[in-house]
């Protein structure tokens, strides 16, 4: 009659032949660390057969700088506890260094007491070699990010930011555990807010590119306009994976291109006024034509005086005109003309649109002198001062024309165009007020204008 097999016998030989068979390298060792199992695997991944190692301790597999693990691992089994994918490096017989992950556990007898540890071994060499690959592509991606100018940064598929370069950090002064899903909160301009999640989410939802201009808070609570724009990364199934995008610092051309609509527009509000001015000019001076020749060469003259104005504005970017230079260029055909015009000028910053009634002015006061007045005469002569006064009202610009040694001069009995723009105009544009006085030595005019409007402030006021 046949006898059954004892269980743990069969247990036993179940247990041998599963070890033999493993994949992972196994082995078993006393409390003092002398091996005392050693399967194929084992020989394999170390190079000792189990004849060569069975026997001797397992110091023999210990790298070099490794060496007071093994102790420190057998302690922990003597306290009964596991070791559990505990990484680290062996030597193997040849003396090659393999990379394995380690597990590490009590074997008890059948009263439960300890009397060795139980290894298993497994070779993480390619995995390692993997990670270390990724983690120098990572090294070389990060490094590459940081060196460019502009900000670099990743997000998940739904959003969440994975990644971002050091620019960012510096700029916005967060924590990238805060840029992960709170940088709306903390960064962009609240005007901005609302605009910059609908287009995120939309470009999310519908995995398409983004792009869009915003205001972020610099750390110094400025805030600065960027263009930010991000695209999709899709697998072999057309899934996304991650997005990744790029912010670029644009205040400095979002400032210009608003520089540029003001000029523009500024441009295009002094090119309607001039033509309003040359329009009133040429139809006042026609009025007061008697011929052709005479319009001609009177709205010539007033032409080239508006004109002169706008290039002393023009040198100063319409910030106002120096006052020497507006009479300069005003009375220059007579200037030079033998010094026949005497000039005192206190000069000041004018206000553009001052400039240009002043400069008309001047002229008029310079072609009535030349036609009728002091410079009518080899004799004549012209003298110009301008300078700040005290007012009962504030301070005032006064200026004074005074002409001698020319013919006598009689007050006109009826005002001409020059004449009345000259009164009115500094009148009601300037609030001043003009003073003539026809004197039989010579035209005698003081022009009086408030100091704190026709003058341009300092800056910074």
């Amino acid at each position: 009659m046949a006898t059954a097999p004892n269980s743990v016998a069969l247990a036993d030989a179940w247990l041998a032949a599963i070890v033999e068979s493993a994949d992972e390298a196994i082995a078993g060792k006393t409390l003092d660390g002398v091996v005392t199992s050693w399967n194929p695997a084992a020989e394999t991944l170390f190079g000792y057969t189990a004849a060569e190692i069975i026997g001797r301790h397992i110091s023999v597999l210990a790298a070099p700088g490794h060496e007071d693990e093994m102790p420190a691992i057998l302690e922990r089994i003597r306290r009964g506890e596991k070791v559990d994918r505990y990484e680290t490096v062996r030597r193997r017989k040849d003396g090659s260094l393999v990379n394995i992950s380690l597990t590490v556990s009590p074997i008890r007898d059948e009263a439960g007491q300890i009397i060795g540890a139980s290894k298993i071994a497994r070779d993480i060499t390619q995995r390692k070699r993997v990670h270390e690959a990724l983690r120098a592509s990572e090294e070389r991606f990060r490094n590459l990010a940081n060196a460019v100018p502009d900000i670099v940064w990743t997000a998940a598929p739904d959003g969440s930011i994975t990644f971002a370069n050091d620019r960012w950090f510096e700029f916005c002064g967060i924590t990238p555990e805060q840029n992960v899903r709170q940088w709306p909160e903390l960064v962009l301009h609240p005007d901005d807010r609302e605009r910059c999640i609908e287009a995120w989410t939309r470009a999310l939802r519908e995995g398409t590119e983004y792009e869009i201009e915003v205001r972020n808070r610099r750390h110094d609570g400025e805030y600065r306009w960027f263009l930010t724009r991000a695209s999709p990364i899709r697998d072999a199934a057309g899934r996304i994976t991650a997005w990744f995008g790029s912010t670029t610092d644009i205040h400095d051309r979002k400032q210009a291109e608003e520089r540029q609509q003001i000029l523009a527009a500024e441009l295009s509000h002094r090119v309607k006024n001039l033509l309003t001015i040359i329009g009133v000019l040429a139809e006042r001076t026609g009025d007061r034509a008697t011929s052709v020749e005479e319009f001609l060469e009177a709205f010539r003259g007033r032409v080239r005086a508006l004109n002169s104005a706008q290039a002393a504005l023009m040198a100063t970017d319409w910030h106002g005109a120096s006052l020497a230079a507006l009479v300069q260029a005003a009375l220059e055909p007579y200037v030079v003309d033998g010094g026949r015009i005497e000039l005192d000028i206190q000069d000041l910053p004018i206000r553009s649109e001052v400039a240009l009634t002043l400069t008309l002015a001047l002229h008029e006061l310079a072609t009535n002198a030349a036609k009728y007045g002091a410079l009518s005469s080899a004799t004549g002569r012209v003298r110009l001062s301008a300078r700040i006064e005290p007012a009962e009202t504030g301070e005032e610009v006064l200026l004074v024309w005074q002409e001698d040694g020319g013919p006598p001069v009689q007050p006109p009995t009826t005002a001409g165009f020059g004449t009345a723009m000259l009164v009115k105009g500094i009148q009601y544009q300037h609030q001043g007020r003009t003073e003539l006085i026809w004197r039989e030595a010579g035209l005698l005019c003081r022009l009086q204008l408030p100091f704190a409007e026709v003058t341009v402030p300092p800056t910074g006021t």
